[in-house]
């Protein structure tokens, strides 16, 4: 293991990776300095200003940069071999003062190493925000990054210097809105009014800003403070006058009007004033470390995670309140446009004509309208809408009509939005003529629009008027249901500096307002600028939707047109996480939080609530769940995101609920119309296997296939939920009809030996791994199963082989079933080398703060494991250490099981000392579900059969072989289970059942290794 960690593993550790926190800190907002661990500027740096911005730039990158890319930028102006010179200047002297390890450079790409000791502000601040400690994350803003630092004749500085502060800005401006909710609902008045003015001075013309400086100014009840409120009042409105030739908003002008009334009656502040827009009550987020930046070496993505910010598993604000029950969520500070798009979308007025006569996409009935059958007395479903038909009439405003050169750019766009339209798989799209100058401009009501609707034969009807502004061309756009009587449900400004992006984002909106009203998945604010963006996701959700392969390659292509499609971004970061692609999560993950303010509400919700789950706030990523489903009760996404994060958490009975609910809304999916459900379905069917329910998961996976007996991946799931339950030939059966429709895959053979393992086939399971290993010798799931059956048999030396071999074939995996073996093999030098290679590389900016979320999930695992081999080779000194860890670390994983891993290994450590009861209790703690680690399950039964329970002892073993074979490794075998099983029911007295699960192990481990076959002693006497 690294030092860092190494040192920590003791008996009376209490935080694995906590050192001391003295170190260097770089300062960016508001100005640009590098401080020593006493608080003082470090002299010789503070007096190079390239070097300090070029050390603010690896420090903020996250990941290695070509050295190619720093000379450019900060030595451009110099000859090449001069520039060069510089940067290695450079660098030697940040390794003279951060330590000589500070910066690894490789002969390409430099980047901070993890052993520099670095704060760094602009780091922390949006640590901080993400993990939603805001109060923290606004004090932090001093001012602008890198406030009034250049590189001479560098645009490449000042572009990334500029994206910077724009995207900390914005991140201030977010937080300090949620900040004054928090320290209102606390009271602090004083620090609130501080708060707010330095975000009225990011930007003047916020009104929710100028807002909660009046109510804070207000609330501290003098009157100096409340002619300042109205100073603050008098200033905005001046400002936006000025600006944009507009009053500010109702709720300002309410506000001041009733500071003057205080003002001049000396009574208090009205509670409504104050709190109307504050948050539920919490406790207060815990004071982070500071975070530490430490770019990993070797990343060459386009994005790269940034470090987790601190967290200690305490909820944090929003969702809990004081006693720990579940409070309604606290509003989200408002996203997006700037103030002059909002006043010109209410300025102005007269409209184009759009009329749709359906959806974007088609995939069976609508989703809303199965929900309310599946609510229905009588059960019926919705009729399928017919095939969209789309009219569209662009033109100018009112005196602007007489602009030819304006009248021309509305038919151009006309024609580009009729062409993007008319690309849609499931659009037809009527000639433009049809609607064209059939409604006056200055007629705008609802039932004008339902009228011309019905004319046209129209579902739906947007109005707009294209208009030009100093930014671009602007387009208004207002859409119409006309099923609802003309109400208007999409009401937006288009902008953009180019016809053809106005063009493609008009054709966008006009997408998604049909997606969202027409048939099949409905799909609540999808955000993109790109129609042909939006048609990729559509197929996507179609595919996954389907169980079909080929969705994840249609949201990269969505991406890849559209990188701030945050609808897309979220999703694909959903697959890599399932897909335990941890490299690829860290990206998306990194973009999406950079591009979040451009989300649509939905979308913002979903990324935060999923982001409060993985670092490991349960209360609150399940309050924000459940807010979005209230909020979103036709969106699907929001009960899958709700149930699995119930699941995660433990809590199977009321995922399970969730997920019937989404099923029944669905209702009867019409022949040959894609699985609206499948997906729950399947999910349905996980959470029941991992609350030990292998029966009721493989009655759902029936019903799925009986749904939908052409579906390759409904007989998959089938398959493997009768092999889950015990029941081989249905399962062996079910995997002859997937490789019948998916042809004869590697994947569904291995499946199949995973399945005769199972059976206790061993020797056909053989035959189909010679066969495997003979067609397909380049794969390394061949020699993954080969190493299933070899454990199985006892043979673990062999076993060590074929893991080996599957390594060498399948790039980044590790061989964690490795630990076992040599620990069963008491081979204590293997053991010790095998930890030293497998031991997870310290993530970034980690040995200065706890481990959060995955990385404390993965790190919990590894330390159970290595907790578990430590146990077989008797080493108690080590499994305390662990243990301890264990506590620390599991405790701020999202996972619920890694809760309890700590309680395993104490019940181990008190196992070998004889305090069985003390065992048992410590094992039963640690269960998750009834077979979330088949080790406990087997550690407890042999606590239940030293305290003579063996009926208890049978119960948990029969949990255990509901479990899957080899999650990462370390399950247990059936063999072993069998073994555990033989000596249950030779205490229980049930002397036949005895003598066949004995026969089973001796038949197993006929030739196993010899330190395996020395066990059979364990086994009941022959009679």
């Amino acid at each position: 293991m690294p030092a860092t960690l190494r040192r920590h593993l003791t008996a009376t550790s209490t935080d694995l990776n906590t050192l001391s926190q003295q170190g260097f800190r770089l300062v960016t907002l508001g100005r640009l300095a590098l401080l020593d661990p006493a608080g003082a500027e470090e002299p010789t740096l503070s007096r190079r200003r390239r070097k300090l911005a070029l050390l603010a730039f690896l420090a903020t990158a996250g990941r290695p940069v070509p050295r190619e890319r720093l000379v450019e930028m900060f030595w451009g102006d110099a000859d090449e071999e001069r520039a060069r010179h510089s940067l290695y200047d450079a660098l030697s002297h940040f390794r003279r003062v951060l330590g000589r390890d500070a910066v690894t450079a490789r002969q390409e790409e430099v980047a901070l190493s993890t052993d520099a000791v670095l704060a760094v502000d602009c780091v922390e601040l949006a640590q901080e925000a993400r993990w939603g400690h805001h109060v923290a994350a606004a004090r932090l803003y001093a001012g602008p990054f890198l406030a009034g630092v250049s590189v001479p004749g560098s645009v490449a500085f000042d572009r990334w210097r500029d994206g910077e502060e724009e995207r900390l800005a914005a991140l201030f401006v977010r937080s300090s809105s949620a900040a004054c909710a928090e320290l209102g609902r606390r009271g602090e008045w004083t620090e609130c009014a501080a708060v707010a003015r330095r975000w009225v001075d990011a930007d003047p013309l916020d009104e929710a800003a100028v807002a909660a400086l009046i109510r804070a100014l207000d609330a501290g009840g003098t009157a100096a403070g409340r002619r300042a409120a109205l100073v603050a009042y008098e200033q905005l409105a001046e400002s936006l006058r000025a600006s944009l030739d507009v009053d500010p908003g109702d709720e300002v002008q309410r506000l001041a009007a009733g500071v003057r009334e205080r003002l001049a009656t000396g009574t208090p502040a009205v509670l409504s004033d104050v709190e109307r827009e504050a948050a539920p009550p919490v406790a207060a987020p815990p004071v982070a470390a500071p975070v530490w930046t430490t770019p990993p070496i070797g990343d060459t993505a386009e994005f790269a995670l940034e470090p987790l910010g601190a967290i200690d598993g305490t909820d944090d604000a929003g969702g809990v309140d004081a006693s720990g029950r579940s409070t309604p969520t606290p509003p989200l500070p408002p996203r997006g446009p700037a103030r002059a798009r909002r006043r010109l979308g209410q300025a102005l007025t007269g409209m184009a004509i759009v009329a749709l006569a359906g959806a974007a996409w088609n995939v069976g009935d609508s989703w809303a309208a199965r929900r309310r059958a599946a609510a229905s007395t009588d059960g019926g479903g919705a009729a399928a809408a017919a095939r969209p038909v789309v009219a569209l009439v662009v033109d100018a405003e009112g005196d602007a009509a007489a602009d030819s050169s304006l009248r021309w750019a509305a038919d151009a766009l006309l024609r580009s939005v009729d062409d993007e339209l008319s690309r849609a798989t499931d659009l037809t799209v009527l000639p433009p003529e049809r609607a064209r100058g059939v409604w006056p401009s200055s007629d705008s009501t609802a039932e004008t629009a339902a009228a011309l609707g019905a004319r046209l034969g129209a579902t739906l009807v947007a109005r707009g008027i294209l208009r030009r502004e100093p930014d671009g061309m602007v387009l208004a756009l207002r859409v119409h249901d006309v099923g609802a009587g003309g109400r208007v449900s999409v009401s937006t400004v288009i902008v953009d500096s180019t016809s053809f992006g106005l063009a493609d984002r008009t054709a966008a909106r006009i997408l998604a307002a049909a997606g969202a009203r027409g048939p099949g998945l409905h799909f609540a604010e999808l955000e993109t600028a790109s129609a042909e963006a939006y048609e990729h996701y559509v197929r996507a959700a179609t595919l996954k939707a389907a169980l079909q392969d080929g969705w994840v390659q249609e949201l990269d292509r969505a991406i890849a047109i559209d990188s701030n499609f945050v609808s897309a971004l979220f999703d694909r970061y959903l697959a890599a996480y399932l897909q335990t692609d941890p490299a690829t999560a860290a990206r998306l993950h990194d973009r999406m939080l950079r591009v979040l303010d451009r989300a649509s509400e939905r979308d913002r919700r979903m990324v935060l609530a999923f982001d409060a789950h993985m670092g490991a706030r349960p209360a609150v990523s399940e309050a924000q769940f459940r807010a979005a489903v209230d909020a979103y009760p036709d969106d699907p996404r929001s009960y899958t995101l709700l149930a699995r994060a119930l699941s995660e958490h433990g809590k199977f009975d009321e995922a399970e609920r969730v997920l019937r609910r989404v099923i029944a809304m669905a209702g009867a999916e019409p022949p040959g119309a894609p699985c609206l459900s499948c997906e729950s379905y399947l999910q349905l069917r996980e959470t029941q296997l991992a609350a030990g329910d292998a029966a009721g998961a493989a009655a759902t996976a029936a019903e799925l296939a009986a749904r939908h007996p052409t579906m390759a991946s409904a007989w998959e799931s089938l398959a493997d939920a009768y092999t889950r339950a015990g029941r081989a030939d249905d399962a062996l059966e079910a995997w002859r009809h997937t490789l019948a429709m998916k042809g004869d895959t590697v994947f569904a053979r291995a499946m199949t030996v995973r399945t005769l393992l199972v059976a206790r086939r061993f020797d056909d399971a053989d035959t189909v791994v010679r066969a495997l290993l003979a067609a397909t010798p380049g794969r390394a799931e061949p020699y993954d199963v080969r190493a299933l059956l070899e454990r199985e048999r006892g043979q673990f030396r062999a076993s060590l082989r074929s893991v080996d071999e599957a390594v060498a074939r399948a790039h980044g995996t590790i061989g964690v079933m490795e630990l076992g073996a040599y620990a069963r093999l008491h081979d204590a030098a293997g053991l010790a080398r095998l930890q030293r290679r497998l031991t997870p590389p310290m993530p970034p900016a980690l040995v200065m703060r706890p481990l959060v979320g995955p990385e404390a999930r993965a790190w919990a695992w590894w330390l159970a494991l290595d907790a578990d081999a430590r146990a077989e080779s008797g080493d108690t000194v080590g499994l305390r250490a662990v243990a301890d860890s264990l506590e620390r670390v599991g405790r701020l994983s999202y996972y619920a099981r890694d809760w309890g891993l700590h309680d395993h290994v104490r019940g181990l450590l008190a196992e070998r000392a004889g305090r069985w009861d003390e065992a048992a209790r410590d094992f039963e703690r640690a269960m998750y579900g009834r077979a979330g680690w088949t080790r406990t399950n087997a550690e407890l039964a042999r606590a239940y059969l030293a305290l003579g329970r063996p009926a208890d002892a049978l119960r948990v073993l029969r949990w255990a072989c509901a479990a899957p074979l080899d999650a990462m490794g370390r399950y247990e075998t059936r063999t072993e289970l069998d073994l555990l099983m033989a000596r249950a029911f030779a205490a229980a007295g049930t002397r036949d059942s005895a003598r066949t699960y004995a026969g089973y192990v001796r038949a197993a481990w006929a030739h196993a290794d010899p330190e395996i076959r020395a066990r059979l002693a364990e086994l009941p006497a022959e009679p």
